[in-house]
């Protein structure tokens, strides 16, 4: 019986050492990447595909209306996607997606009251201008859009940069005062100790 046990372990061996040789063979070098490359990025529609599939509100968004992609440059998009929809405008984000695949939440650069510079993840309106690479961010406090915030930051490749920003925060409440509606009116905020 031993003698029965010792033949077949002879081809046994010799079987899985094949096999095993095998698939070293056919297995990548640990020079090579082990996973595939990201796809790249060529179109709008896949800048924003790649926004939905990773925003939190991308279900929202769904809902109320498709995000909107503008190009920048040759090779990254903005997409502004809308989480909420309030009663005067909607409420989103903003995503720098590159080609490589590489996403980014946007800040926008705004000015407090005491004239601090700080940035917010949650943005309103959006206009983009593709020559000069600035966007308008527009908030109206109510309807008659005679009170709100307008901010204008230029895309650089590290982000927004303030541009300008104008905020109108008292609502006139009688008729007969004074309504401005057109946001270029509206008192000029400026960074503190800033030239």
């Amino acid at each position: 019986m031993k003698a029965l046990h010792a033949s077949l372990r002879a081809p046994l061996a010799a079987g899985l050492a094949a096999l095993a040789l095998a698939a070293c063979a056919s297995s990548p070098s640990s020079h090579e990447p082990t996973t595939p490359p990201s796809p790249r990025i060529t179109s709008a529609e896949q800048a924003i595909d790649a926004v939905l599939a990773s925003d939190d509100c991308r279900a929202e968004a769904l809902r109320d209306e498709r995000p909107r992609a503008f190009a920048i440059g040759t090779s990254a998009w903005l997409v502004h996607i809308v989480c909420e929809q309030g009663a005067y405008q909607s409420v989103g984000h903003l995503y720098r997606v590159e080609a490589s695949g590489e996403l980014r939440l946007e800040t926008l650069p705004i000015v407090s009251a005491a004239g601090a510079l700080e940035h917010s993840e949650e943005v309103g309106e959006i206009e983009v201008d593709p020559s000069s690479l600035v966007i308008t961010e527009s908030v109206r406090y109510r309807g008659l859009g005679d009170c709100g915030r307008r901010v204008r930051a230029r895309i650089t490749p590290t982000g927004l940069a303030l541009v300008e920003h104008r905020e109108q925060t008292e609502c006139p409440d009688d008729d007969d005062a004074e309504h401005v509606t057109d946001p270029a009116e509206w008192p000029l905020r400026s960074v503190v100790g800033a030239e």
